[in-house]
């Protein structure tokens, strides 16, 4: 394993760097706004509130960091009560995260997003950029008492947004049976711009055969107006139009995906021109993958489909359809 580095601040407003550590506080530094920690290798738990562990593991001996580094003064808040939010303000951006656990998953969304929902318009950052939700058991169940339908019936319950408001989003499932809703979110003093992709139907408009409530969250968000924060982009996977393409071919699945970054991308492009047109160094990505052994084949693959100066990395996670076996999130620009 690599010496540990400590992050130093950079010149843009948000930066997210992958890193492997022995001891994970040389990365909790004065401009560190969020430290995430990857399965096994990493402590569940630091006296700090930037920091969050997730049941994913890192594959490939892949890093089980990463890191998100603003250019300003950081300023972490602890939780108000056991079970609310938690988490760190640099600017007009703040990160926070809660934990809740039930076992209907539906009651578990409701709770944890009304709690989101009263930090948000209690406080001095109530417009949501990005969404990350991590559900145990996400595809357990049955028909509409799947546990990932009944999280949407639960989010929608608490968080009644209008289309034109709602987030990014990713929701990844583990497996090790706490019943747990991991979520953490960024948001903003000012508003962001959704972004919908032109080759998908928008998530919210979903039919019926999805489940009872269509998911609440738009494909990417544009920084709010005046800032140079990276487009936030949500889960994607192979799914074109409001259907899953290749069920189970994981390999053609990650094809997809590329192509629907590249459409996402030029759909946001075409409303803020600065932003790169590729995939480069200032995109860093997570790929979430359903089974560890496909782990080697789409890594290779990735390196074919994506420019070499791309961060990546590798996760085990359930994705919330059961045909499809792998989902790309991240940064980008």
């Amino acid at each position: 394993m690599t010496a540990p580095q400590p992050l130093a601040p950079t010149s843009a407003p948000l930066a997210v760097r992958h890193a492997h550590a022995s001891d994970p506080a040389v990365l909790l530094g004065p401009h560190t706004l969020a430290l995430f920690g990857f399965g096994d290798r990493a402590p569940r738990q630091l006296p700090d509130p930037r920091y969050v562990w997730l049941p994913l593991e890192p594959l490939l001996g892949g890093p089980c960091f990463e890191a998100w580094e603003c250019d300003g003064r950081v300023e972490p808040f602890a939780a108000a009560a056991a079970g609310l939010p938690r988490g760190a303000r640099c600017g007009g951006l703040e990160f926070a995260q809660l934990d809740c656990t039930q076992e209907d998953a539906g009651s578990a969304a409701e709770t944890a997003y009304a709690r989101l929902q009263a930090h948000r318009l209690g406080g001095g950052h109530p417009h949501l950029l990005k969404v990350w939700n991590f559900l145990d058991g996400l595809l357990e169940g049955t028909g509409d008492n799947e546990r990932y339908r009944r999280f949407c019936v639960g989010r929608a319950a608490a968080l009644p947004l209008p289309e034109s408001d709602l987030p990014a989003a990713t929701a990844i499932g583990y497996r090790n049976g706490d019943r747990g809703l991991r979520m953490h979110w960024l948001a903003a003093t000012q508003p962001g711009e959704p972004v919908e992709n032109p080759r998908q139907v928008p998530a919210y408009r979903y039919p019926r055969s999805y489940g009872p409530q269509a998911p609440g969250f738009a494909r990417a968000m544009l920084a709010p107006a005046g800032s140079a924060l990276p487009l936030l982009i949500s889960g994607t996977a192979a799914v074109v139009g409001h259907a899953s393409a290749h069920p189970g071919r994981a390999a053609e699945q990650l094809r997809e995906i590329r192509q629907n970054l590249d459409s996402l991308l030029q759909a946001a492009a075409e409303r803020r021109p600065h932003l790169p047109a590729l995939l480069g160094a200032a995109s860093p990505l997570r790929l979430y993958l359903r089974e560890p052994a496909q782990a080697a084949m789409l890594a290779q693959l990735l390196d074919e489909l994506l420019p070499s100066a791309v961060p990546r990395i590798l996760l085990q996670g359930d994705i919330c359809r059961a045909e499809l076996a792998v989902e790309i999130d991240g940064f980008h620009g």
